[in-house]
């Protein structure tokens, strides 16, 4: 069950955080230093390394490198700087060793709030200075490296598609999210609702169906994302580990994900509980009316999300994920 260097790394792409590219990119710097065979890394050949992935990416091709399209990332502002002669070469490669690596290289060895398994396990740093690169990371085998770099070079093209297409979807998801926005409400405590959901799922994560962790409070997990909906009904809410849960972030899942929330629910009606009233009221009074418009906010989803699924696959389904359960395991029991 023990994890080598290479289950560590591949961890680390599959299930980082996907709100931006910049831990992709990260991971391709250091590849290139370990193909190098260079342990100690000053500050400024890490910079320019990692601004050429994205230079070199956006003179090609310029998609967007995070999923919010009314921002841009450091490096995306500094290789537009760069672009219109605002900035010259050397103040390029300066901003980004003074504001590119302010969160990806303290988070790159964590999952979610565990910052303790893998700290220093790959590389030790001193921010604006040096980054070490440990026997760890050189002791993964040179095919397996291959392997995870093609690996990281798929899911950065995974992401450039998914945040393009939100970009370009934006007056159409714009026209939708005014339909929900107009009977929206703000965000409420969710406190009872998780309470009821950790019970009514065994204690379950629903999103990979193993058990939750003892050490944490769940979030509560808003399956079609909240930011689309605006609202915090009944008939959307499920529990999930954090890890999980920010993993998927704003992504879509597949439909066998709706289909098991739909049961979820309609066995939730077949109850006294008290939400069975909400559901009703929310979805519909007949069986077909519920599956009819649980089906329709899904599909304004996809139009909103277009191709952005959970994984960048619309089959993907952790719950039978067996590396994500080796990891988990693994994660708990510690290394």
């Amino acid at each position: 069950m023990k994890f080598t260097n290479y289950d560590w790394a591949q961890a680390i792409l599959l299930y980082g955080l996907n709100a931006g590219t910049h831990k992709i990119a990260l991971f391709k710097t250091l590849n290139h230093f370990y193909n190098n065979d260079q342990h100690t890394i000053s500050w400024q050949d890490l910079s320019e390394q990692y601004f050429k992935i994205y230079f070199d990416r956006l003179t090609n091709d310029p998609r967007p490198q995070q999923s919010n399209p009314f921002r841009r990332s450091v490096q995306e502002t500094v290789f537009y700087k760069l672009k219109n002669n605002r900035i010259n070469y050397d103040q390029a490669i300066s901003e980004i060793g003074k504001d590119g690596f302010n969160d990806v290289i303290p988070r790159f060895q964590s999952f979610g709030k565990d910052k303790e398994t893998l700290k220093n396990y790959f590389y030790e740093y001193q921010f604006g200075k040096k980054i070490i690169l440990k026997d760890n990371f050189f002791e993964i085998p040179k095919n397996q490296m291959i392997s995870l770099e093609k690996e990281a070079e798929m899911k950065h093209s995974m992401l450039e598609g998914a945040y393009l297409i939100k970009r370009d979807n934006f007056k159409l998801e714009n026209d939708i999210r005014n339909i929900y926005l107009t009977n929206g409400h703000d965000r409420k405590d969710l406190s009872d609702q998780r309470d009821f959901l950790r019970a009514y799922q065994s204690n379950i994560c629903f999103l990979c169906g193993l058990e939750l962790l003892e050490n944490e409070t769940p979030p509560v997990e808003h399956l079609i994302p909240r930011d689309l909906l605006q609202h915090d009904e009944e008939w959307n809410l499920t529990v999930s580990h954090r890890m999980c849960n920010e993993n998927k972030l704003e992504a879509l899942v597949g439909p066998h994900y709706i289909e098991k929330l739909f049961n979820r629910n309609e066995n939730i009606i077949g109850s006294s509980h008290p939400w069975k009233g909400k559901i009703v009221a929310s979805l519909g009074s007949t069986k077909n009316q519920r599956r009819k418009t649980l089906l329709n906010h899904y599909e304004n989803a996809k139009q909103v999300y277009g191709n952005n699924y959970w994984m960048g696959d619309k089959d993907y389904n952790r719950e039978k994920d067996l590396f994500f359960k080796r990891f988990l395991t693994v994660l708990n029991n510690g290394k």
